[in-house]
């Protein structure tokens, strides 16, 4: 009997145990972060993660077809699982990590002030060119204290449920206005219209949008800042039981920093290289 009993419990496992590993996914983006994922005139998927999603991909051996949804689904719909996988410029932070499982980081980049050049924000000189958030020396302490004087009663722009719209939170609070968009493409005409002072954004989005025709309206103010409530660089995200797939995305994106792939792609698109090498 006891035999019999392994026998059916090896059987069981055999069919119902640990599920087997994916041979097609389905991945989510927005299709409107810019140069990160964006929709073509035709309707097409194009952008860094696009390419890379390809990539990472064929590295795993892997079918996988995308689908785009708005910014502020992405998350519940993957963890009511309509779909395997996200990649969407999606910051990891420990929020998200108690509702979702990150691949390790394939890019990072700094998140900085955007104003008018005809604003007198843009006058602003920064004590320091860099701030990391995680463990705050005297000299960042000041700069936060010069962030929080300068922007007193102004009003920033920002995509909600964002690292950003969390900095501003923590950081200049009470201080300062915030205003919502949905798209992040809605915060340049709200800076040119004045409906906004400036916005807090990723270099990524920003570097290459101040380099085509009508950027130069626009300027960087302040530190570039990392760390802390802007997390530790975007992943790939999955549910939070879908650990095997974490880490075949892992394995594939260590392949493709070590090869130089992540780095010509940032290139391509963000005109700066914001691969991730640890």
């Amino acid at each position: 009997m006891k035999r019999l009993i392994m026998a059916v419990v090896a059987a069981l496992a055999l069919f119902s145990g640990p599920a087997q590993a994916k041979d097609k996914i389905t991945i989510a983006t927005e299709g409107a972060y810019p140069p990160w994922n964006l929709t073509t005139d035709n309707g097409k998927l194009d952008g860094f993660e696009i390419e890379l999603a390809k990539d990472l991909c064929r590295r795993m051996d892997l079918e996988y077809t995308m689908v785009t949804r708005d910014w502020h689904e992405l998350i519940p719909s993957l963890v009511s699982s309509r779909y395997d996988a996200v990649m969407a410029a999606l910051t990891i932070t420990a929020k998200r990590e108690k509702t979702i499982c990150f691949s390790r980081y394939y890019a990072a980049a700094p998140s900085v002030f955007i104003v008018p050049k005809e604003s007198g924000l843009s006058l602003f000189k920064t004590i320091i060119p860099a701030l990391t958030l995680d463990a705050l020396s005297v000299y960042e302490k000041n700069a936060l204290a010069d962030l929080s004087t300068l922007f007193r009663g102004k009003t920033i722009g920002t995509q909600a449920d964002t690292i950003q719209e969390r900095f501003i939170l923590k950081y200049l609070g009470d201080d300062v206005n915030i205003k919502y968009y949905d798209l992040m493409e809605d915060l340049e005409p709200a800076l040119i219209s004045g409906r906004i002072d400036a916005v807090l954004g990723a270099m990524s989005h920003w570097v290459p949008k101040l380099k085509t025709p009508g950027g130069n309206k626009f300027t960087f103010i302040g530190p570039r800042m990392t760390q802390g409530p802007f997390g530790r660089g975007v992943g790939v995200a999955v549910a939070k039981t879908d650990t095997a797939l974490a880490e075949r995305f892992s394995r594939a994106i260590n392949a493709a920093i070590a090869d130089g792939t992540i780095k010509r792609l940032a290139e391509k698109w963000f005109t700066f290289d914001v691969s991730a090498p640890e």
